[in-house]
């Protein structure tokens, strides 16, 4: 499963806050809003071509986030960083330095709500 425009919910908010965690400018009009709106969308892909996590060149699913782009983003919640942060570059392996939790409170299994609209 993954988050995509349309969907709201604590776990686009989670979401929204590790992207604002790997680049401070990201979602500049409405922030952490809960709502996967047209600026997550943007930002997602943003971070999914600088991830290189987007190796298909697929742009229908660009700014789609799946559950792998999903983590490599909650992993700037407790790194700091992103494809370019401090803990260095990330990969196919994902972020270096992280190991178990993906974020504050956020652990590999955890459960998030999405609704979908």
């Amino acid at each position: 499963m993954g988050l995509r425009r349309n969907d709201t919910g604590n776990a686009v908010g989670k979401l929204q806050r590790g992207l604002l965690a790997w680049k401070a400018e990201a979602l500049p009009e409405f922030g952490s809003d809960s709502d996967y709106g047209a600026e997550t969308e943007f930002w997602v892909g943003e971070y999914q071509e600088a991830a290189n996590l987007n190796t298909t060149q697929d742009f229908e699913t660009l700014g789609v986030a799946d559950p792998t782009t999903i983590a490599f983003i909650l992993s700037n919640l407790s790194t700091g960083g992103g494809p370019e942060g401090p803990r260095g570059p990330v990969g196919p392996e994902g972020p270096r330095g992280v190991k178990g939790e993906i974020g504050p409170g956020i652990t590999p299994g955890d459960e998030l709500t999405v609704t979908v609209k």
